[in-house]
């Protein structure tokens, strides 16, 4: 009690005393087992006991909190259930009940009265189902057939170049007096004026062709016998300007060939002076 206390270990106080050493172990004695993770689970009664009433035990924060939610969650220990959504747009459990029902009577093979089930195909046209929501004018349009093709025109066969038998008889005029005016002019050509005769008749041919094919229009027809009959009375001036009415209203028809009747017309009209 009243002794001096000892003095403080320091780093060169006494080494420390050697400690008993186990002794070796003997040859042929088996080690000690040591704890594995692979060892075998120990027996249930070396268990320690599950903590009882588990399921209702909470800490003092959420039981606080649990108190101050609805009546629906206060009772989440006991098991209660938490409200489902509600669909606004799904039909009344009474009904869905009902057709329930029904389409187990009918069985699963016969098509569902369900207003809710997807619509069929009753226009049975490419557009599936899309084609119940058209109206019904679409559906039902009828298909007008297509016309038949025009059978084309036979082409009609043209005469020999060079024929002349088939003038009609109210044209021959025309044919009878330029052809006696193209003769009167070859009597009086010259070699200078040979060369453009011969052209002249040339066209002059391809009118008494159009002709005797009947395809000379009938205004223009009427045109030429007026100048036929002037060349027959000769009077060159006048069957000269009805050459130039000609010329001017009828071009399209009458340029292939209406070079050769003013070259008589201008060569005669020359002799006769």
């Amino acid at each position: 009690m009243g002794g001096t206390p000892p003095p403080p270990a320091t780093g060169y106080g006494q080494p420390p005393q050697p400690t008993a050493l186990p002794p070796p172990p003997m040859m042929g004695a088996r080690p000690a087992a040591t704890a594995s993770p692979y060892s075998p689970v120990p027996a249930a009664s070396h268990l320690p006991p599950p903590p009882t009433n588990a399921g209702n035990a909470m800490s003092p924060r959420y039981a606080n909190q649990r108190a101050q939610q609805p009546g629906n969650f206060q009772n989440f220990g006991n098991q209660a259930t938490t409200p489902q959504p509600t669909n606004t747009y799904a039909p009344p459990a009474q009904q869905q009940q009902q057709q329930y029902q029904q389409q187990q009577q009918q069985g699963y093979g016969q098509a569902s009265t369900s207003p809710y089930a997807p619509q069929q195909n009753l226009g049975g046209g490419p557009m599936g189902g899309m084609a119940s929501g058209m109206p019904q004018v679409l559906q039902q349009r009828p298909l007008t057939p297509a016309a038949p093709p025009t059978p084309p025109e036979p082409v009609k066969s043209r005469h020999p170049a060079g024929d002349r038998s088939h003038i009609p008889a109210g044209q021959k005029l025309i044919f009878t007096v330029l052809a006696s005016e193209l003769a009167l002019a070859r009597q009086y050509v010259t070699p200078a004026t040979k060369r453009s005769l011969d052209d002249a008749e040339k066209k002059l041919n391809m009118l008494f062709d159009m002709l005797n094919n009947e395809e000379v229009s009938a205004p223009v027809v009427d045109q030429m016998l007026l100048l036929a009959q002037a060349l027959q009375s000769k009077n060159y001036n006048s069957a000269y300007q009805i050459h130039l009415e000609l010329h001017s209203t009828r071009t399209n028809e009458v340029s292939s060939w209406m070079t050769g009747v003013k070259r008589v017309i201008v060569d005669n009209a020359k002799i006769q002076q």
